[in-house]
């Protein structure tokens, strides 16, 4: 779910966002993300393939469906994001999204990766199981698409005159850190716990 509302957040910042090197950045994530043209590329497609072959989801799932699961935590966390994106000043939303979001789902991504690939169940089934969408996501590609943000956020910094835009930057990162902590927590405290 993430996945799916980041790429929509991604897509407002390139709408609201400075023109400038950053902007053409997050268009050519949002193109990757989604798929290049091919839909069953898009990045929230290989995740549904990568549940679909540890059986978390059923396959063929419609859209719909899976929306519906979604947690009614999430949903708010979420709808939060969008909203903030929408209607925060764009640094605030380039914090949130694009260093909150891009730079730090990297950093869970590789730490979830690596406790996946320990896990009994993932140990034994690893043949079967598509990884491609962990093949971008917690590999070369992602690293490389965290260090072109950092740079080219920094680089939007040093061009602004707007006094008040790395205070903007730094509240939307510190909101966009404290979403993933709440989602985790979520998850956990419903599901993590209760299976303890």
């Amino acid at each position: 779910f993430f996945t799916q509302a980041f790429i929509t957040d991604l897509a407002v910042l390139v709408a609201r966002g400075p023109a400038g090197r950053l902007r053409s950045l997050l268009g050519q994530l949002v193109d990757e993300e989604l798929g290049e043209g091919d839909p069953e590329e898009a990045h929230a497609r290989l995740y549904d393939r990568f549940l679909e072959t540890i059986g978390a989801i059923r396959p063929g799932a419609s859209e719909a469906e899976l929306r519906a699961a979604a947690h009614p935590k999430v949903r708010e966390l979420l709808a939060d994001l969008g909203d903030r994106t929408m209607n925060r000043s764009p640094f605030y939303a380039i914090g949130m999204r694009g260093l909150g979001g891009e730079c730090v789902c990297g950093v869970y991504f590789s730490v979830m990766h690596t406790h996946l690939r320990r896990h009994p169940f993932i140990v034994e089934n690893e043949a079967r199981i598509d990884w491609k969408f962990w093949d971008i996501h917690a590999g070369h590609a992602d690293a490389e698409h965290n260090h072109l943000v950092r740079e080219a956020v920094a680089e939007l910094l040093r061009e602004v005159e707007q006094e008040d835009a790395v205070t903007e930057l730094a509240q939307g990162y510190d909101f966009g850190t404290s979403m993933w902590d709440a989602f985790w927590s979520t998850l956990y405290r419903d599901h993590g716990a209760r299976a303890s």
